[in-house]
């Protein structure tokens, strides 16, 4: 069976090694947040709560059962004791389906296809907010675009993987194509949550990049994944080789020892201004090499998400 052919059942099998090698690792998010309480996110909320968080001034119209009379002895000053509960963020999984995202080729004698490890992060991302008792939804684009409305619990986890399964890169549209309020990636946004961003981001950063911008302002925290196949990134080829874009059918032939060194300066020049529009719109980069283990990579983004880190 190839590798872009597999079942959910192969899917989940992949994705829960990959979990289980993660040990310990949430996904969580690096800000206070509102969601249904239970979960493993926490948030503040009025009223009565888990644990203390902190005071704030009273405010005409505020719960009086909520002033902290000892703190009003000690200061003369009036404070409402704000609390931190456990509560469920919704996690949304937004993979890029355009067609450059089948990238699938040897490299030192490893076949490694971009789409099928990209379907297994994606699942494990899934398993592990899933496990943590929170929210998860899923959204891809491609032609036609296909979503998953966050919920919990295993039928939801069964219902993402089935999808993710069924999935075959196809098209032009990357992350551009999810812009736009009425957009599937919107799904959700008047509640702050959890964002994470799968692509190969072949094109302009700006606009690939605007539609996490746009999440980012509406109070989710989001993190890019740059999934990229190791031949993309060193552009190892051997004789003369026929290119070919799966996105604009355009075929271009040419001879790798003689355009390497201005392939490799134009594709880090690229990473680079993907990861600057990043830090400009608040999103958390990661660039994932996918000819690597992915144990490392995704313990190293998915912890820098919670701490803020880039």
């Amino acid at each position: 069976m190839a590798e872009s052919a597999r079942t959910a059942e192969d899917l989940r099998a992949a994705a829960m090694a990959l979990v289980a090698a993660l040990r310990g690792v949430e996904v969580r998010a690096r800000r206070a947040m509102d969601g249904r309480v239970g979960g493993q996110q926490r948030g503040l909320r009025r009223g009565g709560g888990v644990e203390f968080s902190a005071h704030r001034d009273y405010a005409p119209g505020d719960d009086l059962r909520r002033l902290d009379w000892r703190a009003f002895a000690r200061n003369d000053r009036l404070y409402i004791k704000q609390f931190e509960q456990e509560v469920h963020a919704a996690v949304t999984i937004l993979v890029d389906g355009s067609g450059s995202m089948a990238l699938q080729d040897d490299v030192d004698g490893a076949d490694i296809d971009k789409w099928a490890q990209v379907q297994v992060i994606a699942a494990a991302i899934a398993l592990l907010v899933s496990r943590q008792g929170d929210v998860v939804g899923l959204v891809a684009s491609g032609q036609p675009a296909r979503a998953v409305a966050p919920a919990a619990g295993a039928a939801q986890t069964a219902r993402i993987l089935a999808t993710l399964a069924a999935l075959r890169p196809q098209g032009s549209a990357g992350l551009e194509g999810l812009d736009g309020p009425g957009g599937p990636a919107w799904h959700g946004a008047g509640q702050s949550g959890v964002v994470i961003a799968l692509s190969d981001v072949l094109s302009a950063p700006q606009a690939a990049i605007g539609p996490l911008a746009r999440l980012r302002r509406a109070g989710h925290d989001v993190l890019l994944l740059h999934t990229l196949h190791p031949l993309e990134l060193r552009f190892e080829f051997g004789d003369a080789v026929e290119l070919h874009c799966a996105e604009t059918d355009l075929r271009l032939r040419v001879e790798p020892r003689a355009v390497r060194q201005r392939y490799l300066a134009m594709m880090a020049a690229h990473c680079e201004a993907v990861r600057e529009r990043c830090i400009e719109a608040g999103v958390r980069y990661a660039r994932v090499d996918l000819g690597e283990p992915l144990v490392a990579s995704l313990r190293r983004a998915i912890t820098g998400l919670a701490t803020g880190g880039r």
